[in-house]
């Protein structure tokens, strides 16, 4: 049996949506280039993996999830596994050694040619060799309601515990005309939800010399096309301007949603982790957030058990929590990474302790959610219709505005109406991460 094939291919993507964007871009030129992409891995020829590496649980789900597709290369009509992203950039030739069933490994710099490279590997005929090149597209894998718009690659952040910069390389925005046309072209495929990712968005701009930034690129995003929910995710706290509140306060296109990757609040922690800035006030910026924006939605991400943690630091950031209340927190310990400063710094802080940190701060968490979810019974809430619910069979699931898809809950409820269409729901019930109710209007 030949090695080369022309048509059939399934991806898969693990990590986060800045990731999923790459996926789409090389499924366009496969798709340019006459690959046909299948729903299954059994029906595929070709099978390409997008893999993450940011911490040692998505090291091993990447490796998991290799070596579990490698296996229809003998069940299926699998005859080329390609491995692309984070995970090669990290571990480069060793992991040609341990992985001996991927054929083709591409890069985090190297998305743009995967059509060249397969073409010049011959593992693919390409149906036009032209196309093997460079695309601007995208071969959407999300509901046709909703995309991501990513405006930067790379990170110029020099955070202690993170591999990013190094696996990504430094900050590169993406130039306002080109996102302006991409989020046209989403809107005129019929995306209502529009999402706005890089590793850090308020450091949109600073490289380029357009004058433009993350608050002007939001203003400009919400003038384009028939979008009702732009949400910008991935905003460093240290840089959430005065100009960039006043500019989603102003317009409803703009959701009041602040999704701030926090870390933590005491300064000698913020001060080993690479994050501390001695004007910066965690209590002051929220605060600030929502003295500038009615209806502000808070979601913060934090880490505990880092090197040199006291109790006393962990409580600090317990207290925050306690007394600010925002509506989402997602948590994660220290995973000391091979290549990270932090992983060299003393007073590590045992795996156990890291987790029973975490767990704690996730059950304050998990009280206040359910308390500021039940606050929302009687009321009558807006969803965006996601589909029906395979957790909660006979209903119906959406989001409503301060639910980013993936990450935060869900509504779940009675009614008919299809996915991407617009509903009023009477909420009846909570839950600590999700909203129960019946549909009592479409919109």
């Amino acid at each position: 049996m030949s090695n080369r094939f022309e048509r059939t291919v399934y991806y898969a993507t693990l990590g986060c949506p800045k990731n999923l964007v790459d996926t789409e871009r090389m499924a366009a030129i496969l798709q340019e280039s006459g690959f046909r992409w299948v729903p299954s891995p059994e029906q595929a020829e070709l099978i390409l993996v997008n893999t993450c590496s940011f911490i040692e649980p998505a090291v091993r789900e990447s490796a998991e999830t290799i070596l579990e597709l490698a296996e229809y290369k003998k069940t299926g009509q699998c005859k080329a596994l390609v491995v692309a992203g984070c995970l090669f950039s990290r571990f480069g030739g060793a992991l040609k050694e341990s992985l001996p069933e991927v054929d083709l490994f591409v890069g985090t710099d190297e998305f743009q040619t995967i059509g060249k490279k397969l073409l010049e590997s011959g593992l693919a005929v390409m149906e036009r060799e032209e196309s093997a090149g460079v695309t601007t597209g995208r071969f959407r894998s999300t509901p046709p309601f909703t995309s991501y718009l990513k405006i930067a690659e790379g990170c110029d952040n020099a955070c202690t515990f993170c591999l990013i910069p190094s696996l990504r390389g430094p900050y590169r925005s993406v130039l306002v005309e080109d996102l302006l046309r991409e989020a046209g072209s989403l809107s005129a495929e019929g995306v209502v939800e529009l999402n706005v990712v890089a590793q850090d968005t308020t450091r949109y701009g600073e490289d380029l010399e357009s004058e433009v930034r993350l608050p002007g690129l939001m203003e400009r995003l919400a003038r384009v096309g028939d979008f009702r929910w732009i949400r910008a995710l991935y905003l460093y706290p240290e840089r959430v301007a005065d100009e960039l509140l006043d500019v989603v306060a102003a317009n409803e296109r703009l959701l009041p949603y602040f999704d701030l990757p926090l870390q933590h609040v005491s300064e000698p922690v913020l001060k080993r982790m690479g994050r501390w800035r001695p004007s910066w006030d965690p209590y002051r910026l929220i605060d600030r957030i929502r003295d500038r924006v009615p209806d502000a939605v808070i979601r913060l991400t934090v880490m505990v058990g880092f090197p040199g943690e006291t109790t006393r630091d962990y409580d600090e950031l317990v207290q925050f929590i306690d007394r600010v209340r925002p509506e989402h927190v997602g948590g994660f310990t220290f995973y000391p990474e091979e290549g990270v400063p932090a992983a060299r710094l003393p007073d590590q802080v045992p795996r156990g302790e890291r987790e029973r940190r975490l767990e704690g701060l996730m059950q304050l968490q998990a009280d206040i959610s359910r308390a500021k979810n039940s606050a929302r019974i009687g009321s009558d809430v807006t969803i965006l219709v996601e589909g029906r619910s395979d957790e909660y069979p006979g209903l119906l699931e959406g989001r409503a505005w301060w639910h980013a898809p993936e990450i935060d809950g869900a509504v779940f409820f009675q009614g008919k109406a299809g996915p991407g269409e617009w509903v009023r729901v009477r909420i009846t019930k909570a839950s600590e991460h999700d909203l129960f109710g019946r549909m009592i209007d479409r919109l």
